[in-house]
């Protein structure tokens, strides 16, 4: 039932954004005060798109990429095997109708080469398909939060944890993030990785100094 759930409210976001956009197609002007809720559920619509893209592409489907998007321009963040794989998933993600730019942030990680020779990640359909439902609503909620405004927060979901990337304005939106990300009906565990922008990284632990030999 739960996995049903996931599945009907991706469908219902992406079908509401499918529909918004077709009628400004059409000449439908929606009202004032929507205008900024029809350019998310645009988004919303169109990063679906994305996804569903890189899913049907059997070296991708395997690795968790992730595709946000903000008024039309398509971030990916994640991990691949290789550079033949993040040039592909620029590819796959620039041919989808409606993406105007690719901003790839993928990382290549040869590590994960195990993975695609598996052909999987471990995760079954059903599990997929939750975990990117459960990630488009954390979207979402962050999307209609006017304390994360200014914030480049990235979202990743494996079997309901949900990694929090990216970078924010302040320690403040961090935590702001970390609560809704908690909130949001079927998430697990929150594990918050991102990082204040313009802070500096954190300093390697220095070496200890050897203590002379006694004689």
């Amino acid at each position: 039932m739960r996995r049903l759930f996931g599945f009907v409210l991706l469908v219902v976001l992406v079908g509401g954004g499918l529909w918004y956009w077709k009628g400004k197609e059409l000449g439908f002007e929606p009202p004032r005060g929507l205008g900024e809720m029809g350019r998310k559920l645009e988004d919303v619509a169109l990063a679906g798109k994305v996804k569903g893209a890189l899913e049907l592409n059997r070296r991708l489907a395997v690795h968790p990429i992730e595709a946000a998007v903000e008024e039309g321009v398509v971030t990916l963040r994640g991990r691949v095997p290789d550079a033949a794989t993040v040039e592909l998933a620029e590819r796959v993600a620039a041919a989808v109708p409606g993406v105007s730019q690719v901003v790839n942030h993928l990382k290549a990680d040869p590590a994960l080469a195990a993975i695609a020779a598996e052909g999987s990640d471990g995760r079954s359909a059903g599990e997929r398909l939750d975990d990117e439902a459960l990630a488009v609503k954390v979207r979402l909620a962050f999307s209609l939060d006017r304390e994360l405004e200014g914030s480049d927060l990235s979202v990743s979901v494996f079997r309901r944890q949900v990694t929090l990337g990216g970078e924010v304005s302040t320690s403040r939106q961090a935590e702001r993030a970390e609560a809704i990300a908690r909130d949001v009906p079927g998430v697990g565990e929150v594990v918050l990785a991102s990082r204040v922008r313009g802070a500096a990284p954190p300093a390697p632990p220095a070496e200890a100094t050897p203590e002379p030999a006694r004689r």
